[in-house]
């Protein structure tokens, strides 16, 4: 499935790689974010309403029809979940808020990027029988810890393979 071609809301720097340029077109359903301290995640728009609603439901939370609509058309979750609800009810892509979304919460305490992938995964498995394909893109500047505990949230939930995201380096690049 093709994605669309939407601007992301944090600048992304790509390392580049010596191999072939890597897309996530047609294998990945989800794309993790990571770039500027932040951490986001994108989604199948197959599976963005199940998704939420698994949320929803490990959160006691309810979302209007109207909330639901503007989440299955949104096309990067970087919200806190306490705050996605008012973050819903204004939402535009490309308006000052989409770029200032303060990301998603993934400390040991509050590990909400976790929960995100658990609800889609859920999501995936319910509506097609196979599991969450998963893709990282991160800014070549982010520090290493970062980068690390997106890669325990993925272990924990037990997604041990995904894509890395890079720019191919020419052969006349060191």
């Amino acid at each position: 499935m093709a994605r669309p071609n939407y601007p992301e809301p944090v600048n992304i720097n790509m390392p580049a790689s010596s191999g072939l340029y890597c897309d996530i077109d047609g294998f990945a359903e989800g794309l993790i974010l990571i770039g500027q301290g932040r951490v986001m995640l994108t989604l199948d728009k197959e599976l963005r309403r199940q998704t939420l609603i698994n949320m929803a439901e490990k959160h006691a939370m309810q979302f209007s029809p109207v909330e639901m609509a503007a989440f299955e058309n949104m096309e990067v979750i970087g919200m806190p979940l306490s705050q996605l609800k008012s973050y819903l009810a204004s939402y535009k892509i490309e308006s000052e808020a989409y770029y200032h979304q303060l990301g998603i919460k993934i400390s040991i305490e509050e590990n909400e990027l976790g929960e995100w992938i658990q609800s889609a995964k859920q999501a995936r498995n319910s509506n097609t029988g196979y599991p969450l394909r998963i893709a990282l893109k991160a800014d070549r500047y982010t520090d290493y810890p970062l980068i690390k505990r997106v890669f325990d949230v993925l272990q924990d939930k037990h997604i041990n393979k995904f894509r890395l995201i890079t720019e191919t380096k020419s052969l006349n690049q060191d």
